[in-house]
């Protein structure tokens, strides 16, 4: 069994499909011992990356771009979402799109992910972030919700899931989904640095595998249960042979 070390940046949604990995088995099953490390934000876990203080993280595309423009060494190995699911939250009072424009759009540093899903929406919709936005830098020093859902500072923020139902708790709107602009942005993403892939090609290639099967198990899964209905289908025919058929 080789140990790795994980670098997880929150506890939300996105990094899904990597405490799925660590609590079904798929890890150990592919001969990896993984201790999860949190970290607070996406720069921190690539910082610790780069300084081999962890040998996988999960993050996002932009960041990963951002690290590697400043001399780092990470490299996207499997990615479980390549469009963006972010949502857009506005505080109390605003409901509409075209309210959105000229509002304060809270971030937690200049260029970061959040930022990145602002500018492509803005392409999107037609606006122009110097004249329909003012980003303001909330900071890391203090709970991401707490910082980002302050009406003193922020009118609008990005969420991510399960984010746009806490906010809402707090008497915030869901005003869009980015999702639907089919735009695309690599989320949920399997890092590690050339480093690793140069010295432990096995591992990395365990790792991947580990990740793909969590992401996919359940597409392939359902794809199965439909083609067992199929008359004719191999798939049928196998499930028959073995007296399993499944029947809607």
């Amino acid at each position: 069994m080789d140990k790795i070390r994980i670098g997880a940046a929150h506890r939300g949604a996105g990094i899904a499909p990597l405490f799925a990995a660590i609590e079904g088995g798929y890890l150990r099953a592919q001969g990896l011992d993984a201790e999860l490390v949190y970290l607070p934000g996406h720069p921190a876990t690539l910082d610790a990356l780069s300084a081999g203080e962890v040998d996988f993280i999960n993050s996002v595309g932009p960041e990963v771009i951002l690290a590697n423009l400043k001399g780092g060494d990470a490299v996207i190995v499997a990615s479980a979402i390549s469009r963006s699911a972010q949502q857009v939250s506005a505080r109390p009072g605003i409901t509409r799109r075209e309210d959105l424009r000229g509002k304060r759009w809270g971030v937690l540093a200049r260029n970061d992910a959040d930022e990145c899903s602002i500018v492509m929406a803005f392409e999107r919709w037609g606006w122009e972030l110097a004249r329909d936005a003012e980003i303001v830098v909330v900071g890391l020093d203090g709970a991401r919700l707490d910082l980002l859902l302050d009406p003193r500072r922020v009118d609008v923020a990005i969420m991510h899931a399960p984010e746009p139902f806490q906010a809402a708790k707090r008497g915030w709107t869901l005003v869009e989904d980015l999702g639907r602009l089919d735009v695309a942005f690599q989320n949920s993403c399997a890092v590690t640095t050339r480093r690793l892939l140069a010295a432990k090609p096995e591992i990395a290639w365990r790792y991947v595998r580990a990740y793909c099967q969590i992401v996919f198990a359940p597409i392939a899964s359902s794809a199965s249960r439909f083609c067992a209905n199929i008359p004719g289908s191999p798939t049928r025919q196998s499930s028959q042979r073995r007296g399993c058929c499944l029947r809607g």
